[in-house]
């Protein structure tokens, strides 16, 4: 299943969108299925995503009271809808505490009457390793309910005929027109959907303090691993994830460290452990599914990789790989291609266009400095905007795993001792490629013995420094947030200087603060803007989603967010700007799109 592991799990995190978007699927009373585009002016009943949520919002509903009827609503620890998006079926099941303990009770003593009868003293299984066995198995609770209506079973069935290609078990007195998005198990989303819609409605529910609703898979279509991996985190903060579920918090923790171990190797060891992970297997050393994770994650972590890894990544498809294998490295290979070379040049421009602006100011600074005081500007280079050598750039993306804009600008920056005297700084120099190895020298590693300094975070790399004083990136993070910290004090006490890489380039044009003819007003050539998250929208889980990127926080913490707005996302130029607003519309976030001065964008209160 490592290729569908790939393909749903691009779907559930967003990664892709549904596929068929404006088609729809015509089922006939004839028992045929045809593709067409439009719903005008073919007679029948459409049937639509929303349709189907709403059925499905029903269904549970009525489970719920069905439940509650039967008199056993105390002590409800868990709901969760299963689905099977290739048969088209949902399955409801609720279970309780007592039930819980009685399957748990009665399995224990059958275990050891048995053992009994047979004279077998073997180690028997304790109670509390049959506590966690049964407590979200969800195959052994007593409380099932899969009489989903009869709306929703119909749409089921036709749902069973079109995934199976199977249309001879099609029954229908009249034409049906389904969206074609439906079949890209959307059913999942849907499902998902309808766990956070019906919130308000378990207040029904006499719930323990660590009930959980969610959404499973059935085998098949991911089964746990798809479950615990992704489906249980849609529906839940990992807060609450990690207290019910306290094992798969440890399975967490051990694969971020085996993710670490693999970070701190070259960028091609990089590609090679994880294509070699994929090649064998479940069961193979280092599979994510032992960590009850699928090979999503693998990909993933290629794709983190960025575009420094596609000739690696290309190479080994250039070899002999299981079709599986192929497939993924080939979905790897296409999704990079197409955010950073092909088909995606607006996220282009957005993302380093703004660094080439930066870079070309830089040049006219020194242009005009030279012009100015030739004797001492002569030295420097003109050159801001050629590429870096080759073998220089693959020296230190094999060493670090850079962010991709940090990569362009490496390539396109070559300062040969250039030093900026600018904005705030006494003699700031910005590394380039060739000099970014020995910038570390005296933060992370003893330029003498070239040994690890440990009071450095291990983390964090030096991409300039002004007179002792470091900036740096977080490479934990992934992001071109830059920090700073004060030397000579004892330790290394770091905040965030800029909140990306183009403010902090922009900062050295700035004139110095205590330069009293310095002009803050608009005459500046940019346009700077504050850009606010003022309510969740029509589509709040997405802008929880935005929210903990952006933030790279829990959903717990999202939430708190959430609930302080107006929230401020972005600061900075048009072009971010822009970029931001795309997504929060995207999104449906209600936002605000504020113009702010120079002098507001320097200072650090955005109100």
């Amino acid at each position: 299943m490592s290729a569908y592991d790939v393909h749903i799990g691009k779907l559930i995190s967003g990664r892709r969108s549904l596929e068929g978007s404006g088609s729809y699927l015509l089922c006939t009373t004839d028992k045929t299925i045809v593709e067409i585009n439009s719903v005008q002016p073919v007679e029948g009943i459409v049937v639509r995503a929303q349709d189907w949520e709403d059925a499905l919002y029903e269904f549970c509903l009525s489970a719920i009271d069905e439940y509650i009827a039967e008199g056993n609503n105390k002590e409800v620890y868990t709901f969760s809808i299963y689905t099977d998006t290739y048969h088209g079926s949902y399955i409801i099941y609720i279970n309780n505490q007592e039930s819980l303990n009685h399957s748990v009770e009665e399995a224990f003593a059958h275990d050891r009457q048995k053992d009994l009868e047979s004279g077998n003293k073997r180690h028997h299984t304790t109670r509390e390793e049959l506590y966690e066995q049964f407590k979200y198995g969800e195959g052994d609770y007593p409380f099932m309910y899969d009489n989903t209506g009869e709306r929703l079973e119909k749409w089921l069935s036709i749902y069973s005929c079109i995934t199976s290609e199977d249309h001879h078990y099609l029954d229908i007195e009249q034409n049906y027109i389904v969206e074609k998005e439906l079949v890209d198990s959307q059913l999942f989303l849907i499902a998902i959907q309808v766990i956070h819609r019906l919130q308000a409605d378990f207040q029904q529910l006499d719930r323990t303090d660590d009930f959980i609703a969610y959404v499973s898979a059935a085998d098949g279509v991911g089964g746990d691993y798809l479950t615990t991996s992704q489906l249980v985190r849609r529906c839940v903060s990992e807060e609450q994830l990690y207290k019910v579920m306290p094992d798969v918090e440890e399975r967490d923790r051990a694969f971020r460290e085996a993710v670490k171990t693999v970070q701190q190797q070259h960028l091609s060891e990089q590609v090679r452990h994880w294509v070699t992970v994929i090649e064998k297997g479940e069961f193979g050393e280092g599979s994510p599914y032992s960590f009850w994770k699928t090979d999503y994650e693998a990909y993933e972590q290629l794709i983190e990789l960025g575009v420094a890894a596609l000739p690696c990544i290309q190479e080994h498809l250039n070899g002999e790989l299981d079709q599986d294998t192929r497939l993924i490295l080939e979905t790897v290979l296409y999704d990079l291609s197409e955010r950073f070379v092909q088909e995606d040049t607006l996220t282009l421009k957005q993302t380093f266009g703004e660094v080439d602006i930066a870079i070309k100011e830089m040049r006219a600074v020194l242009a005009e400095l030279r012009k100015q005081d030739p004797d001492d500007y002569t030295p420097y280079p003109s050159n801001l905007l050629s590429d870096a050598e080759e073998e220089i750039l693959r020296a230190v993306t094999d060493k670090w795993r850079l962010p991709d804009q940090y990569i362009y600008f490496l390539n396109h920056y070559v300062p040969e001792f250039v030093t900026w005297s600018t904005g705030d700084y006494m003699n700031l120099e910005i590394f380039g490629a060739k000099d970014l190895e020995q910038g570390q020298w005296g933060y992370s590693q003893n330029p003498d013995t070239k040994e690890v300094l440990d009071e450095w975070p291990s983390s964090y790399l030096v991409i300039a420094s002004d007179e002792g004083d470091p900036y740096c990136i977080d490479l934990s993070r992934g992001d071109m947030v830059i920090y700073s910290a004060e030397h000579g004090t004892g330790t290394w006490d770091f905040d965030v200087a800029y909140d990306s890489l183009a403010e902090f380039l922009r900062s050295v044009l700035l004139p110095s603060r205590s330069d009293l003819e310095w002009d803050t007003s608009d005459s500046t050539s940019y346009t700077y803007y504050n850009l606010f998250i003022t309510g969740e929208g029509s589509q709040k889980v997405k802008t929880l989603a935005f929210i903990k990127k952006k933030f790279a926080c829990d959903y717990a913490q999202a939430r708190a967010y959430m609930e302080s707005l107006p929230l401020l996302v972005y600061k900075g130029i048009d072009l971010g700007a822009e970029k931001i607003e795309t997504q929060l519309k995207e999104i449906g976030a209600d936002y605000e799109k504020r113009q702010i001065s120079l002098a507001e964008f320097i200072v650090d209160d955005p109100s």
